[in-house]
């Protein structure tokens, strides 16, 4: 089970003041956090404080440029190792583990959409 998180939450500046940690509930000035998901290493995010529910919301921020090397891209681009296993389990079964196969092209495309400078 995953631990609740809270932010200290200045919401006349509109800025983390805290945290995230656990254990806060219930704490003056201190609101639960909601956070996005994301395999991306150096995703920035904002904060924004919604009244309604009363939670702290961490919002993806598209507008900050990071230039990623082509490693960290090539690794965000990478077939999850599951499904690069059940490519190498198809191509055995078919006899095409060699260049003709999914797995080899799989990682070739990748490959050549991000180079090694």
């Amino acid at each position: 089970m995953k631990t609740q998180l809270y932010v200290k939450y200045d919401i006349d500046n509109g800025a983390v003041l805290l945290g995230p940690q656990g254990g806060m509930e219930g704490v003056d000035g201190w609101y639960p956090l909601l956070t996005t998901e994301t395999d991306n290493l150096r995703q920035q995010f904002t904060f924004e404080f919604n009244a309604e529910l009363g939670v702290v919301v961490q919002v993806p921020d598209n507008s900050v440029s990071i230039n990623l090397t082509y490693q960290e891209l090539r690794s965000e681009a990478y077939p999850k190792i599951g499904d690069q296993l059940d490519m190498l389990f198809h191509d055995i079964e078919s006899n095409t583990l060699n260049q003709r196969g999914l797995f080899f092209a799989a990682l070739k495309a990748i490959k050549d959409t991000y180079p090694k400078p």
